[in-house]
């Protein structure tokens, strides 16, 4: 059966999607500009769940992502229509599904460009401050030398300060970070770790993220020390609430991509000491 503008798409199942299926969802994907390497969705397979909608011929229509930690926080991302069934609720679908897998009493964060923005605030979201896309190649970036290569024996030390400061255990994506970034690094005094921050390859940029700090200086000092030593064009996300990341990122050149919206579904601060929490991993993971 062919797809139509008259095909009734409600009978289209939401179901969870597989491994297998990477192909498919890189299809849809590209098909909207999207670029991410594999191992990114299948980061997002190891310590979450894609579900989608599926025409009759296995080709993919819709997709999204959430990762749960534990009952009281989970994060939605990658959500996505192929652009020829746009406005068909579709997406609404799917969201639907993801927000019904996050759990009742999870806080539910997302994520929204300004096309996406209208649906989730239909489904109740509401944001929580705007954030700026960098991106270029940094320019007269000094090393801090304040921070050093995280080891495993790191891994205790970053799991405790990763949970003060999201108010959850992370565990399962934290431990995966040694073989995903390209940079991890921390800063320690007297034997106690006061900041972490990484940066992974995405398609063709070098994401900065996450980075978790006891104060701004501590989170500048990670910027210094992975961008001095990183190759090509970077992207960092700035929230409007942390302006010495946007102060840092136009300090060294970088510009101005897109603009987007945190958001968040219940009406109660999220989680955690956030003072601590300056960028996240990923738009599609926080």
């Amino acid at each position: 059966m062919a797809l139509s503008s008259s095909t009734d798409l409600s009978r289209l199942p939401v179901r969870r999607l597989a491994t297998s299926e990477l192909a498919a969802i890189q299809d849809l994907a590209y098909g909207r500009d999207w670029y991410y390497p594999d191992r990114t969705w299948q980061l997002l397979f190891d310590v979450g769940e894609l579900h989608g909608i599926a025409g009759p011929r296995g080709e993919l229509l819709a997709v999204g992502a959430v990762t749960r930690f534990g009952a009281e926080l989970a994060a939605i991302g990658m959500v996505m229509t192929d652009p020829g069934f746009e406005g068909r609720g579709l997406s609404r679908r799917v969201m639907e599904r993801l927000v019904e897998r996050a759990g009742a009493a999870a806080q539910v964060t997302l994520y929204a460009t300004t096309a996406g923005r209208p649906l989730y605030e239909k489904l109740g979201f509401a944001a929580t401050a705007s954030s700026v896309m960098y991106v270029g190649r940094p320019a007269g970036v000094t090393p801090a030398g304040r921070s050093r290569p995280a080891e495993p024996a790191d891994l205790p030390a970053i799991l405790e300060l990763d949970a003060r400061a999201m108010g959850v255990d992370r565990s399962q994506l934290l431990i995966r970070l040694f073989d995903y970034a390209d940079q991890l690094r921390v800063i320690e005094s007297d034997g106690r770790l006061l900041a972490y921050g990484g940066a992974w390859r995405g398609a063709d940029k070098l994401v900065i993220g996450p980075v978790i700090a006891e104060d701004d200086a501590g989170a500048l000092a990670l910027l210094d020390d992975i961008a001095s030593s990183a190759r090509g064009t970077l992207r960092l996300e700035a929230h409007s609430d942390r302006p010495h990341l946007t102060k840092w990122a136009t300090d060294h050149g970088l510009r101005e991509q897109a603009t987007i919206t945190p958001m968040a579904l219940l009406d109660r601060p999220l989680p955690g000491e956030r003072a601590l929490w300056h960028i996240p991993l990923s738009v599609a993971i926080n």
